[in-house]
């Protein structure tokens, strides 16, 4: 479904992602982020400070239950800047619960499904975002297609979703060189890093989403909601002219 064709056909989408250590809290803010301009939220469940796995797994249908707004469910892994580790057991039990949940997107690390693609590989969602992130190095162009590629092979991906830190202006070029690929899902291309300005460029280039927290961000250089709403609309209008 290419995420609903990007929310029914937005230049890009902002997603606000919401680091969910308290059920209660994170709907709350959730609710805020939607009423402030957010297309959609991130629940990162990777944050749930929960040991037990029934309570783990009950807090999760709680979210999909009492936030009908659209959503991705992310249980980002711990090598992959997630906040804790959590069993893999656990995240596949979560990623089959959140099968055809209507409003409801999932965010599936490339690594992680290449590992258990056998206990996935027949699951349906309303969205799957496929992730790859490169946190002490960025990768070349070649490692990238090479990423791509692979995740191209995954059956129903609607988003291809690549975060690398970069250092420097010619970092941010190189990264940008597959923001404007053709493929069939949508790309994302995530700057990672101190210069916030970076993040406001992959847009502009064919980028999908962006990531804008209401305060507390859960990646490097991300930039709050509020402005990046601001942006969106000037660049709507700017093409307007």
């Amino acid at each position: 479904m290419k995420l609903r064709e990007l929310l029914n056909t937005r230049k890009f989408l902002i997603a606000c992602p919401i680091p969910t250590k308290n059920v209660d809290i994170a709907i709350h803010q959730a609710e805020k982020a939607i009423s402030e301009g957010a297309d959609l939220v991130e629940f990162r469940i990777d944050y749930l400070m929960i040991t037990d796995s029934s309570e783990y797994v009950e807090s999760v249908i709680r979210i999909i239950k009492e936030f009908n707004y659209p959503k991705i469910i992310t249980i980002r892994e711990k090598s992959e800047g997630g906040f804790r580790e959590v069993s893999p057991y656990l995240k596949l039990k979560i990623l089959e619960i959140l099968e055809r949940k209507t409003n409801t997107y999932v965010d599936i690390e490339l690594e992680f499904y290449r590992k258990y693609y056998r206990n996935i590989k027949t699951t349906e969602y309303e969205g799957l975002i496929i992730s790859k992130h490169y946190f002490y190095e960025r990768p070349t162009e070649r490692e990238l297609t090479i990423t791509i590629n692979e995740a191209l092979k995954i059956p129903e991906v609607d988003i291809i979703k690549i975060a690398s830190i970069v250092t420097s202006d010619s970092d941010i070029i190189e990264l940008l060189r597959i923001a404007n690929r053709r493929e069939r899902p949508y790309l994302a291309i995530f700057p990672m890093g101190n210069v916030k300005i970076y993040r406001l460029i992959p847009p502009l280039l064919g980028s999908k989403l962006m990531f804008c927290p209401l305060d507390e961000g859960t990646a490097p250089g991300q930039i709050p909601l509020h402005y990046c709403c601001k942006f969106r609309e000037l660049v709507l209008q700017i093409e307007g002219l």
